[in-house]
């Protein structure tokens, strides 16, 4: 059967088996998965019902992709054919459903929410006759069908080693329940990226190989360059002794640890060198480097690559991040072989977006890249900037990654957040949780003091800045939301001449954010007297020192991450001012992190001793555990319907509840996780945003070189030019799209990918995107 059947025809007639796909599908599931023999029955039974004449001849005539149903067939036959003896093999049953009937698709609700649907219900219907399902069972030979139940009784005792180790690390029924959900996930992954990869081999006709990465020469390439940095200052000295600390921490086991460093102490080429000699101690796969915000993904970029000596054209980091979302449809079989989806370069640096949305979706496309994720060192920079309403999920997934899947997580940060302290209490950090301690060595060098200010107005502040700036030479003004940053750039522009006065804010493209960084850092480094006026995107990693900062009131870790980007090099002996003060009529109303915790600094503020430093760790202890505190239905991620997408990834009660309410029947199966209603529920910035190329830099020849290019295919130099103009794109607010449109100020660059294109008049090299209106609740 498996020999004699095509899994799929080339444009040139070429054809390939259903017993090669499967097999391919089989060894890469073996290789990549914890679980391979799992892992190796999904293989054997996802594409089953390709063995149909009607699949067959659709194969072979051609028609209308997806008319002809193959993925469901390897489910209902395995539920027919193999045993429900006991636990394990039940849930292995329904392990191969979930996975093999989505494929192609994205994983189902075991109970939907409010009830309405189960999955499992669908298994009642397996005699339709768009099955095939009799034709299909007549053609599997004995020896075929003995294989896979040999498969089956492999698969046994790696479930139960699963769920016996479940029982071990978890402590509590809702984490327990949401790792068995994350092992659905990871079995899906692994089973969509084998099949993807085997199709893509095929089609570019080459066979699979596994070379495991050889860590060593980047080390000696790191360790050479590391050497030659100068040792001529203070900050030079601590920032040696942290990287130092964190080499020789890489023979900790794997495991959850935090990397607590003050800014401007080097965490990004620390965190990275332990993660290399790391990677080499333990067999590690791939260093993953997730960061908070895409203003600073190309820095870290740079560095890296600078550091490691690599070309830009190089296949060691792969940067993935976009405002350009490629379309997911299994269809274009173009766009997924040329898609970002496997994560197989051995450093891979991404955005916390990217890192999140990928592991909380149901979809075969984003939840592919799961599986690259085990056996990686997974560093989170800027840890603390993660939105509260996800802090849980995260903890589960990292924890998850960790205890299950072997990967080592860095949290880093110079302001810690004690996420493990949250109520769920479920982010399992290892028993000697700090990387490192580095209070020694920063304990004599303060760069900073921060300054409590009265409240202000934008007209007021603006005096305020110049005042100081005066004073100093140069400033940096880090504002709440968009409104504000424009409000106080133009007031400034109207004030001086004598000062250079950028803007700094999403309205902006990527390498329109770029370049500014790149002229403030120019004209800091040349002593040119500057202001910019920036959101907080700049307070996260952004390498710059100002000789005086003043951030509008905040919570106070980012009142600290602020503090970082004054007298960051210590530049001055003498301690520098950080000034901070409520800025009045700031619409916060809408961004409920950033105002809840600026109450909580301004209550710290008004109750602390004159003589304690706001940037204390007691203090910032203190500001966690208030901000956190009550807080715990936010961080299980509370949707708009009243429900919790960690519940629904956990237990799903409620869905399980309302279930039984409507049929008067329990839910009776082992996997209620309503894995699509969760995934189509989560974002970590508002889903109501649509993308849009800019005329910025080389937009237009750019675009000019798109609009040459073939419709209906993605050929490879489409592709790169769709890479290189992700960085002229801006995130549009549902209400601006819709103001630009109305305006005739937004077209359709190319159909196929909806990718939208906003006319030249209506984006200024100064500020960016310009409307006639700009409303006041907008952040970053």
């Amino acid at each position: 059967m498996y020999e004699t059947s095509i899994a799929r025809k080339s444009s040139e007639g070429k054809v390939q088996s259903l017993w090669e796909h499967s097999t391919n599908v089989a060894e890469i599931s073996n290789d990549m998965s914890h679980f391979p023999n799992t892992s190796k029955l999904l293989a054997y039974l996802h594409d089953l019902g390709k063995v149909s004449a009607e699949f067959q001849e659709y194969i072979n005539k051609g028609g209308e992709p997806g008319s002809v149903i193959h993925a469901w067939q390897g489910a209902f036959l395995s539920n027919e054919w193999l045993p429900t003896d006991c636990a394990s093999e039940i849930l292995i049953k329904e392990i191969i459903g979930f996975c093999v009937t989505a494929h192609h698709n994205h994983l189902a609700d075991g109970v939907a929410p409010d009830g309405t649907t189960n999955y499992f219900d669908k298994f009642l219907k397996d005699s339709d006759p768009k099955y095939f399902l009799d034709e299909i069972k007549g053609k599997i030979s004995e020896s075929e069908k003995a294989e896979l139940q040999r498969l089956f009784e492999h698969a046994k005792p790696e479930v139960n080693g699963l769920l016996a180790q479940i029982k071990e690390v978890y402590k509590n029924k809702s984490s327990a329940n949401f790792a068995l959900g994350l092992f659905v996930k990871y079995l899906f992954s692994c089973l969509v990226d084998a099949d993807r990869l085997d199709a893509y081999l095929f089609d570019i006709n080459e066979t699979y190989s596994n070379q495991p990465f050889d860590w060593e020469p980047l080390i000696l390439i790191f360790e050479n360059e590391l050497s030659e940095f100068p040792i001529d200052s203070n900050i030079s000295i601590i920032r040696g002794a942290v990287s130092d600390k964190c080499k020789a921490a890489a023979d900790k086991e794997t495991g959850i640890y935090q990397l607590s460093v003050p800014t401007g102490g080097g965490k990004t080429l620390s965190s990275f060198r332990f993660a290399l000699h790391h990677s080499r101690q333990y067999n590690k796969k791939r260093i993953i480097y997730v960061i908070p915000y895409l203003s600073i993904i190309e820095q870290t970029g740079n560095t890296l690559q600078d550091i490691l000596n690599l070309p830009d054209d190089n296949n060691v980091i792969f940067e993935h991040h976009s405002n350009i979302v490629e379309p997911e449809d299994d269809k274009a079989s173009e766009i997924r072989k040329l898609s970002a989806a496997r994560w197989s370069s051995p450093v891979i640096l991404t955005t916390m977006v990217q890192f999140l949305e990928s592991v909380m979706s149901a979809k075969s496309g984003k939840l592919r890249k799961f599986a690259s994720m085990a056996d990686s060192v997974i560093i989170f920079d800027e840890i603390q900037s993660m939105p509260i309403k996800a802090i849980h999920c995260f903890n589960e997934v990292v924890t998850f990654l960790s205890k299950i899947l072997n990967a080592t997580i860095i949290l880093c940060s110079a302001t810690q957040p004690t996420l493990e302290s949250t109520q769920r209490t479920n982010l399992l950090l290892h028993e000697e949780a700090k990387l490192i301690d580095c209070t020694e060595e920063f304990k004599g060098m303060k760069r900073v003091t921060v300054s409590a200010e009265s409240e202000k107005d934008c007209e007021t502040a603006s005096d305020f800045i110049l005042e100081k700036a005066n004073v100093n030479g140069n400033c940096l003004i880090i504002v709440n939301t968009r409104k504000s940053a424009l409000e106080i750039y133009n007031r400034l522009k109207s004030k001086t001449a004598s000062f250079k006065i950028l803007h700094l804010s999403t309205s902006m493209c990527p390498n329109h954010r770029v370049q500014i960084i790149h002229e403030m850092k120019t004209y800091l480094k040349e002593n040119e007297k500057v202001i910019c006026v920036s959101t907080q995107l700049i307070e996260a990693g952004v390498d710059i020192s100002f000789a005086c900062v003043v951030r509008a009131m905040s919570g106070l870790d980012s009142i600290a991450q602020a503090a970082g980007r004054c007298n960051r090099n210590g530049e001055s002996a003498v301690p520098k001012i950080v000034y901070t003060f409520p800025l009045k009529d700031e619409n916060l109303d809408r961004l409920m992190d950033i105002k809840s915790g600026k109450e909580i600094t301004e209550q710290i503020i008004h109750g602390k001793n004159d003589e304690l430093d706001l940037l204390d760790e007691r203090v910032m202890a203190t500001f966690y555990q208030r901000y956190f505190s009550g807080k715990d239905d936010q961080m299980d991620y509370p949707t708009a319907e009243g429900e919790w997408i960690y519940e629904m990834l956990s237990g799903n009660g409620y869905g399980k509840r309302n279930y039984k309410n409507r049929t008067g029947t329990l839910f009776s199966h082992c996997i209620p996780q309503a894995f699509h209603s969760a995934g189509e529920n989560f974002s970590v910035i508002d889903k109501n945003t649509k993308s849009a190329i800019v005329i910025f830099g080389e937009s237009e020849s750019l675009i000019e070189d798109f609009r040459k290019q073939p419709t209906g295919i993605l050929t490879k130099q489409k592709a790169h030019i769709m890479k290189k103009l992700q960085k002229y794109s801006v995130s549009l607010y549902e209400w601006e799209w819709k103001k630009l449109s109305e305006q005739g100020a937004l077209d359709i660059l190319d159909e196929e990918t909806a990718i939208l294109l906003l006319s030249g008049s209506y984006y200024s090299e100064e500020t960016g995107v310009v409307l006639e209106i700009i409303q006041d609740d907008l952040i970053i």
